[in-house]
């Protein structure tokens, strides 16, 4: 399982650096990726700085929500 783990991970790195941003709908839907945050801790761990803001929006039936919304700053890990 852990191998799928890092498969993951590495998808959601790519997005971030494709699109700029990633949320836990697009890791969802775009990735087939349902914990979003544990991928993002990874990345964290693993040098990459990572911020969240939160989004306020509206759902289907005009109620307020938020949900975080991932962006990659920078990388601080050592080179490979």
């Amino acid at each position: 399982m852990a191998k799928a783990f890092g498969i993951q991970r590495d998808r959601v790195l790519k997005y971030m650096q494709d699109f700029n941003s990633i949320t836990a709908a697009q890791a969802m839907h775009d990735l087939g990726v349902y914990s979003l945050s544990s991928r993002i801790s990874e990345l964290k761990k693993l040098g990459y700085s990572i911020k969240k803001i939160w989004v306020k929006s509206k759902n289907r039936y005009n109620e307020d929500v938020r949900f975080a919304e991932y962006f990659i700053e920078t990388y601080e890990g050592e080179a490979v």
